[in-house]
């Protein structure tokens, strides 16, 4: 049973690692509203300003457990807001420290007049 010690030790301690990343993705599922979670993803990867992302739209919603329009429709606001850069297969950061600082999307009002 001791020669199995260290096997069982590095089994466990994986499984506790992914029970902990699990863990986390559900508290930020739950908790954090998607937009701040967008941000927060796109200046953790991207960093610098300047810097961009090499990937799509589908790539970044699988991430961060949601649909590509979610993050596509999120994307185009930041874009319109001037926080990140858009392309095909590309998310140029822009504004990192307006991202760290995104303001909620409904607190956002429209820039166009109804009448």
């Amino acid at each position: 049973m001791a020669e199995h010690e260290a096997m069982r030790a590095y089994v466990f301690g994986i499984l506790a690692d992914k029970v902990g990343d699990m863990m986390a993705l559900i508290e930020e599922v739950a908790f954090q509203r998607m937009d701040r979670r967008l941000a927060a993803y796109l200046v953790e990867r991207g960093g610098a300003a300047g810097s961009a992302l090499e990937c799509t739209h589908e790539t970044v919603a699988a991430d961060l457990g949601t649909a590509r329009e979610v993050v596509s429709r999120l994307l185009k606001s930041f874009e319109q807001r001037g926080l990140v850069t858009l392309a095909r297969g590309r998310i140029g950061i822009a504004d990192p420290a307006g991202l760290r600082g995104s303001r909620p999307l409904s607190s956002i009002r429209p820039r166009f007049h109804s009448g």
